[in-house]
């Protein structure tokens, strides 16, 4: 654990506060949307069709906003979008423990997907001019360690509440949650007086129209970026979301699990990744980025299909703990091997002035994959729920394929993991200022 210490305290104010910030809002998410779809379905008693579609509508707002404020950043610079982007999430979030009515989950729902997609590109942005080329991998990574303890203390805790009647004590869920924006939020305001990078002096709040136009199609020509999006959605329909929502309500409504046993997965993914995660970034530099995420695909899709055979256990609630537990695990090593390989790439290729519109088409991939992911499982848990993992796991292999086939048209020198030659330095970002 030490040298998990020395390389933190390596980094810059801003970049720590990036992290700590990001943990204690992933602790937030992590008591919540783990547990959002059983929420609306069991407590609201909405049936799964409109409980996919609420969360799908949150997804949009989300994949509509992202691209905005990804540009907004770039012009106005990352402070003001990435305030506001903690905002909506505080509000839209927090919202949800005064819903009584179909149409005002709906409502919240879209205030907190809006503020979500908004925050993603600015975020990533920031990180990206807060290291050196060789040392943003160490940065994305303990953004993920951090981000995976949060979630995962947070499915804990949401477990423990669980146990209470639904809907009454649920309530106390949304509340922390929107307190972990404000709060992050906060720690942002605090770091105004340090240096954190801002949007590049000949961006494209100085170019003409027909030069900022032309620069936003060469974005959606550039086959790489285009290319690492398709993946991205793809990990996150038949990964990430199902993750995230489908495993709980598959857990509570088709096994023996009961409600006291929803946290554990995401706490043993969360455990598992703060213990591999640095240790695997270290591994894995030299080695070829997109033979790395084909692994994790390929680790993924056996993660489905083994939590597919749990539900044949319908009364050996340990044994299916047990195989949940491993799910996660397993789950928890291809997050890790995406963590080094897939942002860090994406950051290596944006050009500095236009970062956050490089980083709003990957985080709309996101977004797509979250608008549909929803959908599909609610269309599946009604009418074949054994056939959503097989399915997810065709979309993981079908992911890990395309990464091999891109390969060659990732820029030589981006192809591999970075290898550093000492602990991290980060980047001299003086005189470099939130607007």
């Amino acid at each position: 654990m030490g040298s998990y210490f020395t390389t933190f305290r390596g980094f810059s104010i801003p970049a720590r506060i990036i992290i700590i910030g990001g943990a204690l809002n992933a602790f937030g998410n992590g008591i919540v949307f783990p547990f959002l779809f059983v929420y609306i379905h069991n407590a609201l008693h909405l049936p799964y069709e409109v409980a996919g579609a609420a969360m799908s509508i949150m997804a949009i707002a989300g994949l509509v906003v992202g691209p905005i404020f990804g540009k907004a950043a770039d012009i106005v610079g990352y402070k003001l979008m990435f305030g506001i982007s903690l905002l909506l999430q505080a509000f839209g979030y927090g919202l949800l423990a005064l819903v009584t009515r179909d149409w005002q989950v709906f409502l919240v729902l879209i205030l907190a997907g809006a503020g979500n997609g908004g925050f993603w590109p600015v975020q990533l942005a920031i990180m990206q001019g807060l290291a050196e080329d060789a040392q943003r991998s160490h940065l994305f990574v303990f953004d993920r360690v951090g981000a995976n303890a949060g979630i995962g203390l947070g499915g804990l805790a949401g477990g423990a509440v669980m146990l209470s009647a639904l809907p009454y004590r649920y309530t106390l869920i949304f509340e922390v949650d929107a307190a972990s924006f404000l709060l992050f939020l906060l720690l942002f305001i605090l770091s105004y007086g340090h240096v954190i990078p801002q949007a590049s002096d000949d961006g494209a709040a100085e170019m003409e129209p027909e030069e900022s136009e032309q620069q936003r199609s060469a974005i959606y020509r550039d086959r790489t970026l285009i290319g690492l999006a398709a993946i991205r959605f793809l990990l996150v329909l038949g990964g990430y979301a199902l993750f995230e929502t489908a495993l709980t309500l598959f857990a509570f409504n088709r096994t023996s699990l009961g409600a006291s046993s929803l946290g554990w997965p995401f706490f043993v993914n969360a455990f598992a990744g703060l213990l591999i995660q640095v240790p695997l970034a270290k591994a894995l530099q030299g080695r070829n980025r997109m033979g790395a995420l084909f692994i994790a695909s390929v680790i993924w899709a056996a993660a489905w299909l083994l939590l597919d055979a749990s539900a044949v256990f319908p009364e050996g609630r340990s044994f299916v703990l047990g195989i949940v537990v491993l799910v996660a695990f397993l789950f928890s090593i291809g997050e890790a091997i995406e963590g080094v390989t897939y942002e860090p790439l994406v950051a290596d290729l944006s050009p500095p002035a236009r970062a956050g519109q490089y980083m709003s088409v990957v985080t709309s991939s996101w977004q797509l994959g979250l608008v549909l992911a929803p959908t599909m499982t609610g269309f599946f848990m009604k009418l074949s729920p054994g056939a959503l993992w097989p399915f997810a796991s065709v979309l993981c292999l079908v992911a890990g394929t395309l990464s091999l086939l891109m390969n060659r048209i990732v820029p030589q020198e981006f192809r591999h993991v970075p290898v550093e030659a000492s602990g991290p330095v980060v980047a001299s970002t003086e005189g470099r200022r939130v607007d």
